[in-house]
């Protein structure tokens, strides 16, 4: 237990999405299995032992928010090191590209620009360079993990709005919202689950754009350096 690590993304990354992923699966199962009778959220009553169990299957369900990010977002990093819609970018991209060649003693045909990338990150953490490093990296997987289950929440609530006779108990009434009010809470999740991903592709841009001018910045401080040596 020494060596456990807690950090702001245990929340941010996991816990949070597990979360929306949780109320996403609560709903989807009550469509499926009890469409007809109302969803009592307001008469649950947990105890300390309930809540500790509650934490760590959002904490799970996180995980699987992420694992499935990982299968539906794996070519976003490609896509990035592979834009060329910006002549800036480019040229910065083919300067580290050259350097981390001659570092590795490859031809260039021989590593894909993702392993590239790769290398320069870790050239980058090695020589203690780090900057926003973990924040980029930490709000790429919040919001990575979030638009996942705003996308599955999406899914249940269209099943919801497929599915007739919703109801939530309010003691001391039951209330029964309307396929008009459902539809526009969908309308509200899919916009939020686009947005999310919008902010995703962001950070993840800026994860791999500090990740390439880091290791430039690194090479010309590296020479700096050498200089006064000599």
């Amino acid at each position: 237990m020494k060596d456990f690590k807690f950090s702001l993304y245990e929340v941010f990354g996991y816990f949070l999405p597990g979360a929306v992923l949780g109320v996403a699966l609560v709903l989807l199962f009550w469509c499926f299995f009890f469409s007809d009778k109302p969803i009592p959220i307001l008469t649950w009553h947990f105890d300390s032992r309930d809540w500790v169990a509650v934490v760590i299957a959002c904490y799970f369900l996180g995980h699987i928010a992420q694992a499935l990010g990982n299968l539906l977002f794996a070519s976003t990093e490609h896509r990035i090191l592979s834009r060329d819609d910006d002549e800036s970018w480019t040229d910065i991209f083919k300067a580290a590209e050259q350097k981390a060649i001659e570092q590795l003693g490859s031809e260039q045909q021989q590593i894909s620009r993702t392993w590239l990338y790769r290398y320069m990150d870790e050239y980058v953490v090695q020589n203690g360079n780090l900057g926003d490093r973990e924040l980029f990296t930490y709000r790429e997987g919040f919001y990575r993990g979030t638009s996942v289950s705003l996308l599955v929440l999406s899914v249940s609530m269209l099943v919801r709005l497929i599915i007739p006779n919703s109801a939530i108990p309010f003691p001391p009434y039951v209330y029964y919202p309307s396929r008009w009010q459902i539809a526009f809470l969908l309308i509200v999740l899919v916009a939020s689950t686009f947005l999310m991903y919008r902010r995703f592709r962001r950070f993840s841009e800026h994860r791999v754009n500090r990740g390439v001018v880091a290791f430039l910045a690194t090479r010309e401080r590296d020479t700096g350096d050498s200089q006064e040596d000599s």
